[in-house]
């Protein structure tokens, strides 16, 4: 008995030792479940993937953008400096137009708006006049084909920032020569517009004048500091900015017109290409008469200027003293600018004049002077 007893015990102790090494575990395991003792790697591989597919993402953007962005670039003619040009150009070439080739017409037609006020554009007050009226000995009258009519040729300066009341003045119907100034915001616009209805085109050609510096006479002007190569340069230039022109005349420059080496450089280049000039008058002392002799260059020089007051009864005076030379010599040149009392001015006259006198562009008044 007493061994059968102590066989039992000995058999409850194993049990009881064998089960208190199988909980042990699963105490151990449960503890280290609540103090989350996993290892590291199995830590971090998340935030690691994560950061990997984002760098992923944002890289194929870059690319993408980068691959497919569009590039407009323009190439300035100063230098190799690379400039945005949302616009495109209309001239890519410097070129000069001679006057017996034709040109294509550069632009399409535009519908024009109604004339804005003078309030609503910003037109550059850039001509000088001069304080009194130059005498001169006037040239021979030019070839007439209607000998009983006087001829009248009238220009008007200062095109190529408005071109409402360009359109205005071509609807006047009479043959007008427009001098438009180089690098002006709409000169190529209103050059190409002029052409296409049959008015001629000139380069107002800015020139230092007198007043220099204190006035400016605007971009692309031709100073008397200039050495001949610069001169001849920027003469090119303009002359490239400008559309179908066929002639030259001065904008101020009662400074350089009578500096003679100065004119001599720019004659030089206008018989080279067959252009005509026409002397504004707004110096006593110019050697632009003398230098078209030399160069044998078809010339012209203005008699009145129609505007330099700009009311409607000085307009009128003007009118009136142009077509008194007119009747008394068989010619007379005159020059506006684009101005509304100009403007008003000339329709009031045209009906009268149209018969009496006989209304002819800048290139057929010119003559060479002997």
């Amino acid at each position: 008995m007493t061994k059968k007893k102590e066989t039992k015990t000995n058999e409850k102790k194993k049990t009881t030792r064998k089960s208190g090494t199988r909980k042990a575990p699963a105490k151990s395991a449960s503890a280290s479940k609540g103090k989350n003792t996993s290892p590291p790697s199995e830590i971090n591989q998340g935030p690691i993937a994560l950061l990997i597919l984002l760098l992923l993402v944002v890289g194929t953007g870059v690319a993408a953008h980068l691959f497919f962005k569009p590039f407009q670039r323009d190439i300035s003619l100063a230098g190799n400096k690379e400039i945005s040009s949302p616009v495109p150009r209309i001239h890519k070439e410097p070129r000069v137009i001679k006057p017996e080739k034709a040109v294509a017409v550069l632009e399409k037609t535009v519908k024009i708006p109604e004339i804005p006020t003078q309030d609503e554009i910003k037109i550059p007050t850039y001509e000088v006049f001069p304080k009194k009226e130059l005498e001169r000995e006037r040239l021979r009258p030019v070839k007439e084909k209607h000998p009983d009519k006087p001829v009248l040729a009238i220009i008007i300066d200062d095109m190529g920032y408005d071109p409402g009341i360009a359109e205005a003045f071509m609807a006047l119907d009479i043959p007008l020569t427009f001098s438009v100034l180089p690098h002006s915001p709409h000169g190529v616009r209103i050059a190409n517009r002029a052409h296409e209805r049959g008015y001629e085109v000139m380069l107002h050609l800015p020139m230092q004048p007198v007043e220099y510096p204190r006035i400016h006479p605007g971009p692309g002007a031709l100073l008397l500091s200039m050495d001949p190569d610069e001169v001849i340069a920027a003469l090119r230039h303009n002359l490239s900015a400008i559309p179908h022109i066929r002639g030259v005349n001065n904008h101020m420059g009662s400074a350089l017109t009578a500096s003679e080496p100065h004119i001599n450089q720019i004659f030089t280049v206008l018989k080279k290409e067959n252009f005509f000039f026409i002397d504004s008058r707004t110096a006593a002392d110019s050697r632009g008469r003398s230098a078209a002799r030399m160069f044998q260059l078809p010339f012209a020089e203005r008699d009145v200027f129609l505007d330099h007051i700009q009311h409607k009864d000085a307009v009128k005076l003007e009118l009136d003293r142009l077509l008194r030379i007119a009747d008394k010599h068989g010619n007379a040149l005159g020059i506006g600018h684009p101005h509304r009392v100009t403007l008003e001015g000339l329709q009031r006259i045209l009906p009268e004049a149209k018969d009496r006198y006989r209304f002819v562009y800048a290139s057929e008044f010119v003559a060479f002077v002997e």
